[in-house]
């Protein structure tokens, strides 16, 4: 019981981390906050928005459908949707399930790497899926593999990966060249881009928004966001 208790309330200190810790070089405003890392801020030739997010982020598969109908759809903004891709720590995943399911529908997906340790092999999954859907400019599987993913499939097993792709109308052909991509090279690149990408940017939850590269904005709720994203990508 005593030790029941321990990790719930290391559990719920560790939260409060989440939600409060910020680097150094960030200045808090009211619906966003502002890196001040020089590196980080560019002259992009139109709004430059980058979603960290992941197939298992219940918060992330909310938002989908507003971030495809209102960004991915403007020529004037620059989306690139990155899986988030965590080290790996010891595999403790068996314990206290129920919590750690909560923790996931809260998308607090870096506080269940650092209690249960959940496997790099899981990230490393969603990433190479989400370079392929990339690559091949396939934005119309981004909805069902949320939704796959949320019913407990497992993309990464190539049986299972045919079958979600079948069942989404992809040709033979296309779902030949899809196997192609997934273990292409071209993907293994993006992959460790995704991984420098969630360390450079410091990405503590799911999804995340970087606006030209200087404005962070974590979810609130999807319409919000959206709002939030649109009036920024406006401040040059």
């Amino acid at each position: 019981m005593k030790k029941i208790i321990s990790i719930a309330l290391i559990s719920i200190f560790l939260i409060i981390i989440s939600l409060i810790t910020m680097p150094s070089n960030v200045k808090n405003k009211p619906d966003y906050t502002i890196v001040s890392n020089k590196e980080n801020i560019k002259n992009f030739s139109k709004a430059d928005v980058k979603e960290f997010f992941s197939f298992g982020c219940s918060h992330c598969r909310e938002i989908d459908p507003l971030v495809e109908k209102t960004l991915a759809l403007n020529p004037d903004i620059n989306l690139e949707k990155i899986q988030v891709v965590f080290g790996n720590r010891n595999d403790d995943d068996i314990k206290f399930p129920k919590l750690r399911h909560l923790f996931q529908i809260l998308g607090f997906h870096t506080l269940i790497q650092l209690i249960w340790g959940d496997s790099e092999a899981r990230f490393l999954g969603f990433a190479r899926l989400n370079a392929t859907l990339t690559l091949l400019h396939l934005n119309q599987l981004y909805a069902p593999a949320f939704t796959s993913v949320a019913k407990w499939h497992d993309l990464d097993k190539s049986d299972e990966l045919k079958a979600f792709l079948v069942q989404n109308q992809l040709s033979q052909n296309q779902v030949n060249k899809f196997i192609e991509t997934y273990n292409s090279l071209a993907v293994n690149n993006k992959i460790l881009e995704y991984k420098y990408l969630t360390d450079k940017y410091v990405i503590v939850r799911t999804p995340t928004f970087i606006i030209n590269g200087k404005y962070i904005i974590m979810l609130t709720t999807p319409e919000h966001t959206i709002k939030v994203i649109e009036s920024l990508i406006l401040i040059k």
